[in-house]
């Protein structure tokens, strides 16, 4: 048996594929695209955001991260799942 995560908190900095075109794959795929994807990345320019946003991502975090923030937005998405 599969199992699916409720939600996934993807690093933009991966090495191979990077974390915005694995959220592209993972929205394309039939069992992952309505699950709710956080971007993490210490880029933190405006244009960045927006590339994680219309990547797919339902958040973007950005590095260093405020661990207190970071909680509230997986208990606010969780939530709502």
């Amino acid at each position: 048996k599969e199992t699916v995560p409720y939600l996934i908190l993807m690093d933009i900095t991966l090495p191979g594929m990077n974390g915005l075109e694995a959220i592209k794959w993972l929205k394309e795929g039939d069992v992952t695209a309505t699950i709710p994807i956080i971007a993490i990345s210490a880029s933190a320019m405006t244009a960045d955001i927006k590339r994680g946003y219309q990547a797919g991502a339902i958040r973007y975090i950005t590095k260093p991260i405020n661990v207190t923030e970071a909680i509230e937005v997986v208990r606010e998405i969780l939530d709502q799942r």
